[in-house]
């Protein structure tokens, strides 16, 4: 589903044991910013068999925040020192040149690697579409039931 618009599904409650009490239906997991609502929020098979529906809607806004479980890659552990390791190989080669410029050459190329290695990224918004799980629960007394819905949020 594309973020700013609305998802809309139906959920069956089938009654199992003659099941006649009240099913309060409730939907958990969207996204920050995002509802979830199920409407009716309860449903009665009043003969215990016939089966009853609801309808599930998700709605997104336009700019979906994404969840904090999603990890975020952190470059390897190495990646990060090599800029560092060479800019201090430059940085001992300084000393025995001679020319003013190259100097100045060489004193960038350590500044620019140092700021390479110190900027090992930062975590960012995922570009793609994000995975959301939706978990509709059936509530009857002490017994419940869930359901999980996988939706994927762009």
């Amino acid at each position: 589903m594309k973020g700013g618009n609305t998802l809309t599904f139906v959920v069956t409650m089938t009654p199992t044991g003659g099941l006649k009490s009240a099913v309060a239906l409730a939907c958990a997991g969207a996204l920050t910013g995002a509802t979830c609502t199920v409407s009716p929020s309860s449903v009665t098979a009043a003969d215990g068999v016939t089966p009853q529906q609801a309808q599930v809607s998700m709605t997104t806004n336009a700019l979906v925040i994404p969840p904090t479980r999603l990890p975020v890659p952190a470059p390897p552990f190495v990646w990060r020192w090599i800029p560092l390791f060479l800019a201090l190989l430059l940085l001992a080669l300084v000393p025995k040149m001679r020319p003013i410029r190259v100097r100045l050459g060489m004193a960038a190329a350590v500044i620019l690697l140092a700021f390479l290695a110190g900027c090992a990224g930062s975590p960012t918004a995922p570009k793609g579409p994000v995975p959301v799980t939706l978990t509709i629960t059936g509530t009857s007394g002490a017994s419940a039931h869930s359901v999980q819905v996988n939706v994927m949020v762009q």
